[in-house]
């Protein structure tokens, strides 16, 4: 049986340039994968929301036609959560330091709970989208990535991203409900809090694991998220 195709999802104010390692080691492997450009981190506005980005990455992957392993980091989580329902091709969610909501928990609210050192980073445009400070990002987010990869990672940061109209924005279901889940709780995250991740993962995943690594390990270890993306695409 031919493995799962791989549809990664990136976090907040980022972009598919997030998973430049994982998409060259999958491929390394044999494992077709495709990152994703979430609308909200793309518009020149600030009306698209988490729904529409649920919308696009809901497309991408039913158009793949075949088994599906969707995994997010940070806000990507909340955005597969809605996406993969009632997708019968979605095999696994894997959810690396991400946010895993209930149906009805509304997105401002767990975010405005969380003791984040991205709290000081957060500004909003004149149109209303969110923004990142790059020097408090590149600390918070990754801390542990080579030098090499941080000089990388520093240009892509300070981009706004649009959250929406809307402060009551929730899911009105989730698919880890039903669709197995992988929590990959990280225990070095400085962004989202590693007791936050180890609750929603005891709480709400199928399957729990834990790395010593920062809040984005697909810079910091790739090899380790590769790893696991190839057993449970093959699995």
């Amino acid at each position: 049986m031919s493995a799962a195709t791989v549809v990664l999802v990136h976090g907040a104010t980022a972009g598919s340039w997030t998973w430049h390692l994982v998409v060259d080691g999958l491929i390394e492997r044999g494992i077709l994968t495709t990152a994703v450009d979430l609308p909200s981190c793309s518009a020149a506005g600030p009306t698209v929301d988490l729904h529409d980005d649920a919308r696009y990455l809901r497309g991408v992957a039913d158009d793949i036609g075949g088994p599906v392993v969707i995994a997010g980091n940070s806000y990507g989580g909340a955005v597969m959560s809605e996406a993969a329902l009632d997708l019968p091709d979605v095999r696994r969610l894997v959810y690396i330091a991400a946010v895993m909501p209930r149906a009805g928990e509304r997105i401002w609210d767990i975010l405005s709970a969380l003791e984040s050192g991205l709290t000081d980073a957060v500004h909003l445009t004149d149109d209303g989208r969110l923004v990142f400070d790059p020097d408090l990002d590149l600390e918070a987010s990754f801390q542990l990535s080579s030098a090499e990869e941080r000089a990388f990672i520093r240009p892509h940061l300070g981009r706004p991203m649009s959250m929406g109209t809307d402060p009551d924005v929730s899911l009105p279901a989730v698919a880890w409900e039903k669709i197995p889940s992988t929590y990959v709780v990280c225990a070095a995250d400085r962004a989202l809090p590693p007791d936050t991740q180890r609750e929603w993962a005891t709480q709400r995943a199928t399957e729990v694991i834990e790395w010593p690594t920062d809040h984005s390990p697909q810079h910091s270890q790739p090899e380790r998220v590769v790893d696991l993306l190839e057993r449970l695409a093959r699995d």
